[in-house]
């Protein structure tokens, strides 16, 4: 069923080509025995507080912004080596790789960074990815600012992680960014050019988790990073060197005064500050290639969603003539489900058409992020979303 809707997504996408984009290659091992279940709240979390945060902003720029969103069966060496050698992306773009999984070393390995296992075996360490090797194929697409991190082990001890305890204030409604939020991540993103690569453990290291109280364990990085990204958007005015070195004490701190497992995050920033893109006319969405359906439909219904609520492109009357194209995925009685930014609680549902057209006329709602659909009959039946505001100050 999913495979035809597919389908129809493409009678009425047009090709993109020359759109400002993110591309966020995401490669997290939720399958693993030991930390799979640990690695899922990790994603969900990174995607929640990380990875919309950045794209309810960028797409007020006019950016496109899809995910490749690779977990579960879908992790392995091989996918992610062709994900990463054949990207393809503008001077203007945007390329962000985050890894949470399993990572090691050979005994005798020189390199500072880590080797990434990408859900292979132990057995097989001929087959495990060099985060080096990826940053380094990475910048070598020229794009305005490339991202590289990788949360894992840095040792040659590969066991289950031990956690310590911490607390985490939880949103259970809709995220709103203020003022200073969208102004600082504009100037991360759209006002400097270069490079960055980080792993969450130097040399000899293993990386450790961190239990919460809403009763999850989540890795202690992705915890840190997603927390002191929030908080230094929102009250402060941080460049990547200063985010990164704050990162590395916070990490620090937390491993070795309350985890079990202690390790220091490294990093390397070869940044500097460049004037923004130009913002280009909104095209309409093209249909976002990726190497898993679901992502693909996703990506595609997330930048259909861009369209119809960037008052900046298109005047209203335009964008409300794309809502009949948009509309024709979802089924005549389809709903929309609203989701809070943490936890699995319901805080709205509307009618597809209800919704379709509130969110063309916010002029506050910056981002509609879905994370899940059903499909009966070859369209949508029930779509569920997370939503990102501009906060009044």
């Amino acid at each position: 069923m999913r495979k035809i809707l597919i389908m129809i997504l493409l009678l009425f996408a047009t090709f993109g080509a020359n759109a400002q984009k993110i591309h966020w290659l995401l490669f997290i091992d939720t399958d693993d025995s030991q930390v799979g279940e640990i690695d899922k709240y990790s994603r969900v979390v990174l995607k929640d507080h990380f990875v919309n945060t950045v794209n309810s902003v960028l797409a007020q720029e006019g950016y496109e912004t899809p995910i490749y969103d690779n977990y579960g069966s879908n992790i392995s060496s091989q996918n992610c080596k062709s994900v990463v050698s054949n990207l393809q992306c503008s001077s203007d773009d945007i390329i962000v790789f985050y890894y949470i999984g399993h990572g090691g070393r050979n005994p005798n390995e020189t390199s500072q960074w880590p080797m990434l296992w990408c859900g292979e075996s132990a057995e097989h360490p001929e087959r495990m990815v060099s985060l080096e090797w990826v940053h380094n194929t990475l910048k070598r697409k020229n794009a305005r600012l490339t991202i590289t991190i990788g949360m894992c082990c840095n040792s040659d001890f590969h066991g289950a992680p031990l956690a310590s305890s911490q607390n985490r204030f939880a949103n259970y409604g809709n995220t709103y960014l203020n003022s200073n939020a969208q102004a600082v991540v504009k100037r991360l993103f759209l006002q400097n050019r270069g490079d960055i690569l980080a792993t969450s453990a130097s040399p000899k290291e293993s990386s450790g988790v961190v239990a919460l109280n809403n009763g999850n364990i989540i890795d202690t990085y992705t915890f840190c990073f997603v927390n002191n990204f929030e908080e230094s958007i929102t009250n402060g005015n941080p460049s990547w060197n200063s985010f990164f070195s704050e990162l590395t004490q916070t990490v620090t701190d937390i491993s070795n005064n309350y985890s079990p497992t202690h390790h220091t995050p490294q990093f390397r920033a070869n940044v500097s500050q460049a004037s923004q893109p130009s913002r280009q006319q909104r095209e309409e969405p093209d249909n976002v290639e990726t190497n898993d359906a679901v992502s693909n439909v996703l990506n595609t219904i997330a930048a259909n969603f861009d369209y119809v609520t960037d008052a900046n492109s298109n005047s209203l009357s335009v964008r409300r003539n794309k809502l009949n194209d948009f509309a024709q995925i979802f089924a005549s009685d389809a709903k929309v489900k609203v989701y809070s930014q943490d936890g699995n609680y319901q805080v709205d549902v509307e009618p597809i058409d209800v919704y379709l057209n509130r969110i063309a006329s916010s002029g506050i709602l910056m981002k509609v992020a879905p994370f899940d659909y059903r499909a009966s009959g070859g369209r949508i039946s029930e779509l569920k979303v997370k939503e990102y505001y501009k906060r009044k100050n």
